[in-house]
């Protein structure tokens, strides 16, 4: 599942055109840890409310991050 998240968030990132500082700044998490998450390095445990933040940030669905749906599909709180 690690690796699946990092490689959906290399592709949205991507597709929006986001940087690891775009992202950092948007959730409030250093730098070097969205881009450990988004190369597969790790990925803590996160809560639905941390999901939330990421997925915002990245403008998709948690199902999309989850590698479950079209990435086209934007963010609902």
């Amino acid at each position: 599942m690690i690796t699946m998240i990092g490689w959906k968030m290399r592709t949205i990132m991507s597709d929006r055109e986001l940087t690891i500082k775009d992202v950092s700044e948007a959730t409030g998490y250093h730098v070097n840890t969205i881009g450990k998450w988004r190369r597969s390095k790790g990925m803590p445990k996160l809560d639905g409310t941390e999901l939330d933040k990421l997925c915002e940030a990245l403008d998709c669905s948690i199902y999309a991050l989850l590698g479950k749906s079209s990435i086209d599909e934007p963010f609902k709180p």
